[in-house]
């Protein structure tokens, strides 16, 4: 099956993290479900961790955004969803040990993950 596979990045002025990858066969729909569950209280996803570190950065003017990292590719089952996702973890690790460390400072409540 064909598929957009995508990630979730914080965007640091010029410089996009990587902190969730997916995909989706339509990924209009998936950005506005993202959106949903960082900012709807209902969503049954609002208070995940991944959700709740999201809205700290907002506080303090870090957003995330998503972007294709492969459009149409074919992804079956899990496997080839979690090999996408390793992939753009180790290239995410390269980039990351290329760029200048920045420093954010927050103050982040301790989340344990549900």
């Amino acid at each position: 099956m064909k598929k957009d596979v995508y990630g979730l990045y914080f965007d640091l002025d010029d410089q996009k993290i990587l902190f969730y990858v997916g995909c989706t066969n339509d990924i209009r729909r998936r950005e506005s479900e993202h959106k949903r569950a960082f900012s709807d209280p209902k969503h049954a996803e609002f208070d995940t961790y991944k959700y709740k570190l999201c809205r700290d950065l907002a506080s303090v003017g870090v957003d995330f955004c998503l972007k294709v990292i492969e459009p149409m590719a074919t992804v079956n089952n899990e496997s080839d969803e979690y090999t996408w996702i390793l992939k753009a973890a180790r290239a995410n690790e390269d980039i990351l040990k290329k760029q200048t460390p920045i420093r954010i400072s927050l103050r982040i409540k301790h989340y344990s993950p549900s």
